[in-house]
């Protein structure tokens, strides 16, 4: 009777296909993990850059307001760009449909971008009597 010692070749290359799938899926998953949180750290950013243009305008008069074209920021963040749409509206309860002449209501839209794909988007109404 011969008594088996040890593992066999296949026992071997069973285990290092095992070992190559778990490392594949560890891998795998913390590059998911990554970017998941990369790109939650870009929409973060993107909201609070929407939200501090925003604060800019709403400190503007009323007929100082004016739409921005696309326009980038600086330094660290000039893969982010923003850009503020502002249209006459009929009133708050109808902020979809433009008008052509003045009203005494403004919708003032900033969009932000990064790598020219959009983020953040934040609106707002400014009426003639603020």
């Amino acid at each position: 009777m011969h008594a088996s010692k040890g593992f066999s070749f296949f026992g071997y290359l069973l285990f290092i296909a095992l070992i190559g799938v778990v490392l594949f899926l560890i891998v795998a998953m913390v590059r998911n993990i990554s970017h998941s949180a990369q790109k939650e750290m870009i929409r973060t950013t993107a909201v609070v850059l929407a939200e501090g243009r925003m604060d800019a305008v709403q400190g503007q008069a009323f007929g100082a307001l004016a739409a921005v074209a696309r326009a980038p920021f600086d330094g660290e963040l000039k893969r982010f760009s923003c850009e503020t749409a502002v249209d006459h509206v009929r009133g708050p309860a109808d902020l979809e449909t433009p008008v052509a002449g003045p009203t005494p209501y403004k919708k003032v839209t900033v969009a932000v971008f990064y790598d020219n794909k959009p983020y953040a988007r934040v609106t707002c109404v400014k009426t003639a009597r603020e």
